[in-house]
């Protein structure tokens, strides 16, 4: 279970892994686009994921060696860019969802936050705290949350 808050300017996440175990795990990590993943539920998944967003391995090797089991989803908060047919590039900056199940990158509306303890994240952002104070929130109040809070500028 997990915490992971943005507001586009900054992203913020606890730091325990809860299953089997509980134990201190990474859950931050910058893409080579320059932006950054919050991942979620499975760890091995996450990070086949990140590996695909990188184009370290593809698509078809992703749901070849995933199978169907367990769950994960990225947090995407940064900026976006491509190039279209033409050849021209663009960007946009933004936050995206992304599921293990598609693959596919659902912008979301800032704030935004995911995990068992994002609903109390995203009411203390309403409410106007920073990420940070809204991840610290959501563990004060939700068990499968906890460890060092770790916070990185976008």
């Amino acid at each position: 279970m997990t915490v992971i808050a943005t507001d586009g300017k900054v992203i913020a996440c606890d730091s325990q892994e809860t299953g089997a175990y509980t134990e201190r795990c990474a859950k931050l990590y910058r893409l080579t686009d320059g932006r950054i993943a919050g991942t979620t539920g499975d760890s091995g998944l996450s990070l086949k994921m990140i590996r695909y967003l990188d184009g370290e391995i593809g698509a078809d090797e992703w749901f070849w060696t995933w199978g169907g089991y367990g769950e994960a989803s990225l947090i995407l908060v940064g900026k976006k860019h491509w190039t279209n047919t033409d050849g021209s590039q663009e960007s946009e900056r933004g936050c995206w969802i992304i599921d293990s199940d598609s693959l596919e990158e659902i912008p979301a509306r800032l704030p935004a936050a995911v995990g068992s303890g994002s609903l109390l994240a995203m009411g203390a952002m309403e409410a106007g705290c920073s990420p940070k104070k809204a991840v610290k929130i959501a563990i004060r109040r939700d068990p499968y949350c906890g460890g060092p809070i770790v916070v990185k500028t976008v």
